[in-house]
């Protein structure tokens, strides 16, 4: 009997310690807003991020599910991204140097592209698995109109 009660205290201690989980405050699990940016004076902001191959981006996945569109934006490069400040080109043009990005971003169904204006840059760090892309006053051609569009993205390095 005395036995059968050890090992039962036993089972009642080693669930209790197995059972119970740590909490990770950084786990997947907890959605942060981190990715912002402004078209026109206008702001936006994406729930999911992104790296993946030579491109970063950001975008609104409730904005997926209405009828008048979609919000993103995405940086093309000619190779997986790293640390380094990168010249903007064309958005409609693929980038072939290393050190070059196009810019594309959406909004309802307005697709802005950059344009490659002289001085436009976006510079890309990569600390702590995160990667970082920050961009002001970048000119973007909407239907004709150029507009400038400022903001950070943040995501999860590949």
């Amino acid at each position: 009997m005395k036995t059968f009660s050890l090992l039962t205290l036993s089972l009642i201690i080693s669930l209790t310690f197995f059972s119970c989980k740590k909490s990770d405050p950084g786990s997947a699990s907890t959605t942060q807003n981190l990715s912002t940016w402004t078209i026109n004076g206008t702001a936006y902001s994406g729930d999911s991020s992104y790296v993946e191959y030579q491109n970063i981006g950001s975008y609104n996945k409730n904005s997926y599910a209405t009828a008048t569109g979609y919000t993103y934006i995405s940086l093309s490069f000619a190779n997986v991204p790293a640390a380094g400040t990168y010249t903007v080109i064309a958005g409609s043009n693929i980038p072939t140097g290393n050190t070059q990005v196009a810019l594309e971003a959406g909004v309802g169904n307005n697709d802005y592209l950059s344009t490659g204006a002289t001085g436009d840059k976006i510079t890309v760090t990569i600390s702590g698995g995160k990667v970082v892309a920050s961009f002001s006053n970048i000119s973007v051609i909407q239907n004709g109109t150029t507009v400038k569009l400022s903001g950070t993205i943040i995501a999860a390095q590949q």
